[in-house]
């Protein structure tokens, strides 16, 4: 998987030396905007990590049968026993999809701190929606109707934790926020129909390999998309309607062995 999202990351930056020269001063950073999504994607994850991890909440007992009929049929057209080699597949393939903001690397250096702090407010609001959906309904995963479902899943009770789909909803997040950021960056550009493309079947395709399998039913993965893509949007748009006043004395520099930053007085 290590392999993979390093090709990848390089084959990113190799395409994107093709691109137009990026709009300036498309997002931009304030107290307030950034003061708020950072604060409340901190509290949400923080109280979800709370209720979870201490107060375990919303745990539910091994039941000793299973009730398929409890299933809505647009969901049973769709279950499939557990699938170790899938499993692993979606996820190196949501691995894919994190490394995908590694294409903003070659803009100006004083973006990366607005491109960077937008990607982290992007993933921490999914992780605490998503993991709230968890905490608010318990649904037994689609592999537990079936025989031999993973034993570590049962030990550590994942096997409830079905609704919504945490791959789908970072998946489509990622491809959310990359495709628009790109598009704002490069309007004029060619390559943000293949950048859209491409990271749209990364998100489908683990969706699709999430259902396949047994993780997770048609359902979960819809409401997965369905938030990650309201993240993905969302945090960098309000990021182009803040009043704001640019500030050039920031600079952050990033390398493959190294954090930058420079501040000057």
């Amino acid at each position: 998987m290590k392999k993979i999202i390093i090709l990848t990351t390089a084959f990113l930056l190799f395409i994107n030396t093709a691109f137009s020269q990026q709009k300036e001063e498309v997002f931009h950073l304030s107290w307030m905007t950034d003061g708020i999504l950072l604060g409340g994607a901190l509290t949400l994850d923080s109280t979800d990590l709370l209720c979870d991890k201490v107060l375990k909440l919303n745990r539910m007992e091994l039941p000793s049968t299973f009730d398929l009929s409890s299933v809505p049929s647009i969901d049973r057209a769709f279950m499939n026993p557990y699938s170790k080699g899938l499993d692993l597949t979606a996820s190196a393939t949501e691995g894919l999809l994190f490394a995908a903001p590694a294409i903003f690397l070659t803009l100006d250096k004083k973006e990366y701190l607005t491109v960077y702090t937008m990607y982290l407010e992007t993933v921490m609001w999914t992780w605490g929606l998503k993991e709230l959906g968890k905490l608010c309904v318990n649904r037994i995963r689609p592999y537990m109707y079936y025989d031999n479902p993973p034993s570590k899943a049962i030990a550590d009770g994942d096997w409830s934790n079905s609704f919504p789909s945490g791959h789908t909803s970072f998946a489509f997040s990622l491809a959310g926020f990359t495709t628009y950021v790109f598009a704002k960056y490069y309007p004029d550009s060619a390559w943000k129909y293949p950048v859209a493309g491409l990271s749209y079947t990364l998100a489908f395709t683990v969706g699709a390999l999430r259902m396949a399998s047994g993780n997770h039913f048609l359902t979960d993965v819809l409401t997965g998309a369905a938030i990650g893509s309201l993240c993905g949007f969302v945090v960098p748009w309000l990021h182009t309607i803040t009043p704001h006043k640019k500030n050039d004395n920031v600079e952050i520099s990033l390398s493959p062995l190294s954090l930058d930053i420079n501040i000057k007085l």
